[in-house]
């Protein structure tokens, strides 16, 4: 009885630990700034840290969007500035890899935002700051947009950037689309569900404008090609289903369609190995099958990430 009882203490400490925040491996504590490298501000709450398992309880129904892009562990902590009676709470974010932190920060990135020159690319709101850089994402929150919230929001991302890698660049696929038309800021990883899609992952979005239209660019990079096949077809199956698919044009990759989807309009597709490319929402047909075309020939020339 009384191994019983030590084997279940023990079971209940190793569960505590592992979904406490102040327990759970500190990988990214050395990210943290110290109160000398953080002049001007306050430390108003130490650093807790969260990891894949205990995730839910910092950000909650944010959880699975993070874990989706290969979340490690989170580092928050809050500070103040005394002078301007700010506050702010900091949220250091290890997501494995460069590619990973691009994605999550494109996916939560506000088209009204500001750009800003810090990490590998960021932005800033009026009580908010936000960027990524390696393979971390970073998140800056104050508690009220004030004047002089901008300021003092870049200083702190200044100290944190210092303290991570070198900024690294966006992912190469993204040199894959072409330059003219595109709305800059627009590039975007998506992890899963691409197009709406959950047999699709692993994509790449970028969004054109000409003229008064607008229209969007993706790249999808599947496993090997039998999968990049399979998701070929289910998509061309959907876009049949839900609009029309006025031919399968030849020399376009190994296999390809144009249609009308009733979410997109005109829809041009291709498939060249282990990926997939596609123009949605150009309603001239030859231009956006020229497109696919330089695309496809550009991954050919080995411009793979």
């Amino acid at each position: 009885m009384e191994r019983r009882i030590l084997l279940l203490s023990m079971l209940a400490a190793v569960f505590w630990a592992a979904s406490s925040p102040t327990l759970c491996a500190q990988a990214t504590a050395r990210l943290v700034p110290t109160a000398a490298e953080l002049p001007g501000f306050k430390i108003t709450r130490a650093a807790e840290y969260y990891n894949a398992g205990n995730l839910w309880k910092y950000i909650d129904g944010g959880a699975p969007g993070y874990l989706a892009y290969g979340f490690k562990e989170v580092a928050a902590f809050a500070v103040t500035h005394p002078a301007g009676q700010l506050e702010f709470t900091v949220d250091i974010y290890d997501m494995g890899d460069a590619l990973n932190a691009f994605g999550i920060y494109s996916t939560e990135r506000s088209p009204e935002g500001t750009a800003i020159d810090t990490g590998s690319q960021g932005y800033r709101t009026e009580n908010a700051l936000f960027f990524w850089q390696d393979r971390y994402y970073v998140k800056i929150v104050g508690d009220a947009p004030v004047p002089t919230m901008a300021a003092t929001s870049m200083e702190l991302a200044a100290v944190v950037s210092r303290k991570l890698p070198p900024r690294g660049a966006p992912p190469k696929l993204f040199a894959v689309f072409p330059e003219g038309g595109r709305i800059r800021g627009s590039e975007r990883f998506l992890a899963r569900d691409v197009l709406g899609q959950q047999f699709l992952h692993n994509g790449y979005i970028v969004e054109y404008a000409k003229k008064d239209a607008k229209y969007r660019l993706f790249l999808i990079r599947a496993g090997d090609a039998r999968q990049a096949q399979r998701g070929f077809r289910q998509y061309r199956d959907f876009v049949e289903t839900n609009g029309s698919i006025a031919a399968r044009p030849q020399q376009l990759g190994e296999e390809a369609f144009t249609g009308k989807a009733s979410a997109y309009g005109g829809v041009v597709v291709a498939r060249q190995g282990r990926y997939m490319a596609g123009v949605l929402g150009l309603d001239d047909a030859d231009a956006a099958r020229a497109i696919v075309l330089v695309m496809l020939s550009k991954l050919a020339g080995g411009r793979e990430d």
